[in-house]
């Protein structure tokens, strides 16, 4: 028997895949991301990185002004956070916790430490007892968010950070320096749903319809891929040690890709609506035109080459075209970033 990738295996027909991916226009105002809220807070706040120049802005804001545009900015971006309830705790008896979040998922705290807090003497032991203490507010996660001028504070600030990720729990807590936080305390900066989506906020099965690819659609079968996947059981597990075997797998292969796509192209691509087919014709395009770029550099070699998948989120690059936006949108980036990297061993040689 051959152990195979589940986006692989095939059952289905096209008459379900007409029925399934019929598009109700109906939507609500929230926007399920089906994820840990935990990880679209994170989105919120990972708006880029700021010099320390830009820092300044946290000089001399109150904590009651930070606690004010936190909420605001966290509110205007409601519709991601789906029905909750957000309560000030910021008092004697806060226990480590200035802004709380009801959720059905759970409970999320945030402690801001503002250029107050941070000027005090013992500010990194004040910062440890209280994420301590927060621990009695049973939450499901915890952000610490540092708003204080980082150039005249550095030491400190480096000191608990570092201090912090010693913490081996990730799944629980976040701690943003204050370089992180000037874009979504200062600029507010509004968050779109393809801003979750190249973060991997929104899984699987809540993304919309539309922005599903060929992995998604029923799995397809028919005579040819039965045989195909019958000559490669004739290897078992070790198909891929043998010169046979991987004759079969790609084989194989081929032969399920071509009817993956012929499956989005017939059955699927007609359900989607006009803005949709052109936001994807636009992102497809960005890619093959930055795989271009990319392969035309200098230093393009080889192990460029090889270590191409794992930059495309190891879609087959005959496949991107069908692929889900999630990852037209993260393939566009990533090559991006790769390209970059080719042009600046391009100006290192000369």
């Amino acid at each position: 028997m051959v152990t195979l990738p589940r986006s692989w295996r095939t059952c289905g027909t096209q008459a379900q895949t007409k029925t399934r991916y019929v598009i109700d226009g109906l939507r609500t105002g929230v926007e399920s991301t089906a994820m840990s809220i935990g990880h679209v807070v994170d989105c919120l706040l990972s708006r880029g990185w700021s010099a320390d120049p830009d820092t300044e802005y946290f000089r001399r804001r109150s904590h009651d002004t930070l606690i004010d545009a936190l909420t605001s900015y966290l509110n205007t971006h409601r519709r991601f956070l789906g029905l909750c309830r957000f309560e000030r705790t910021h008092n004697l008896n806060e226990r480590g916790v200035d802004l709380l979040i009801f959720h059905d998922c759970g409970r999320i705290g945030f402690q801001i430490k503002s250029e107050h807090d941070v000027c005090e003497k013992r500010f990194a032991d004040n910062v440890k007892r209280q994420f301590t203490e927060a621990l009695s507010h049973s939450l499901a996660r915890y952000f610490i968010l540092i708003c204080a001028p980082m150039a005249t504070y550095r030491s400190k600030i480096s000191h608990l950070m570092n201090e912090m990720h010693l913490i081996r729990n990730d799944d629980y807590f976040s701690i943003y320096s204050p370089n992180d936080l000037v874009i979504p305390f200062r600029d507010k900066p509004t968050v779109t749903r393809d801003d979750l989506l190249r973060q991997g906020c929104v899984s699987d099965d809540a993304l919309h319809e539309y922005e599903r690819g060929y992995e998604h659609l029923p799995e397809v079968t028919d005579s040819g891929t039965k045989n195909a996947l019958k000559k490669l059981g004739k290897f078992g597990d070790d198909w891929w040690d043998t010169e046979g075997g991987v004759e079969a797998w790609t084989a194989w292969t081929a032969i399920v890709q071509q009817k993956q796509r012929t499956q989005f192209v017939n059955v699927f691509c007609p359900t989607l609506p006009s803005d949709v087919k052109h936001k994807r014709e636009l992102l497809i395009n960005s890619i093959t035109d930055l795989l271009k770029k990319c392969r035309a550099c200098a230093s393009w070699d080889d192990r460029s080459e090889y270590k191409l998948s794992s930059w495309i989120e190891h879609v087959p690059e005959e496949m991107i075209p069908y692929t889900s936006i999630p990852n037209l949108l993260l393939i566009g980036d990533r090559l991006k970033e790769y390209y970059r990297i080719h042009l600046d061993a391009d100006a290192e040689r000369g």
